[in-house]
């Protein structure tokens, strides 16, 4: 739950928009989405090549998956409310990157259920925490349209990550190159949780408690 600004203000989106913060919360997001939509938009054929899925498997799989990625903006969030926003996306971003570093190498079902289920949670549970995020950083009062614009970064990820799995994999399905840039990229951007603190308001009082 996002928290009240200790002296009772709270940024308008363009004050925001001013602010180093939003941009590290914004590219937060991005890499977050390109990493879990990386393996979203290759997921069948991943599973069929890596794992010996047959098509209707792969099929049910990338079905069943939408239950975590739903199911991870439930649990991100309500993790983050006990640990902390910033504490949930690094939590979100290793065990992001540590799993598709993994997932080339599941050479069974099970084991790419597993992966799979992990990564399609950490892409909702950034989901689920970036608007009481946005909340505890910048206020309630405009926090909807605050994070409404850090949506951007779901466009910018929803591009990148696509593209850049589809160019390292290749015709040859050198899946394991593609996932380790990627897992690797979610690991780097795990050192921004440790960079972003809430900003001052321009009054220069604390935008929260």
């Amino acid at each position: 739950m996002a928290r009240k600004n200790a002296a009772g203000h709270d940024f308008t989106p363009q004050e925001a928009l001013s602010t180093p913060q939003w941009y590290l919360l914004t590219l937060i997001l991005t890499i977050s989405v390109s990493a879990g939509i990386a393996l979203i938009s290759i997921a069948a054929d991943t599973a069929t090549d890596v794992a010996g899925f047959t098509a209707a498997g792969a099929a049910t799989l990338v079905g069943v998956m939408g239950l975590f990625n739903g199911g991870g903006r439930i649990l991100w969030a309500g993790i983050s409310d006990k640990i902390g926003r910033m504490p949930a996306f690094l939590g979100i971003l290793i065990i992001q990157g540590l799993a598709l570093l993994a997932i080339p190498h599941a050479g069974n079902v099970a084991l790419f259920y597993i992966l799979a289920a992990v990564i399609y949670t950490c892409y909702g549970g950034a989901f689920g925490t970036m608007p009481s995020t946005a909340g505890d950083f910048f206020g309630v009062k405009h926090a909807g349209a605050i994070y409404g614009l850090m949506l951007i970064g779901w466009s910018i990820g929803g591009i990148i990550g696509p593209m850049l799995i589809s160019w390292l994999v290749g015709e040859d399905g050198a899946y394991v190159l593609g996932y380790t840039v990627v897992g690797i990229m979610a690991l780097v951007g795990a050192i921004l949780p440790f960079i972003a603190k809430p900003p001052k308001h321009p009054d220069g009082t604390s935008a929260v408690s």
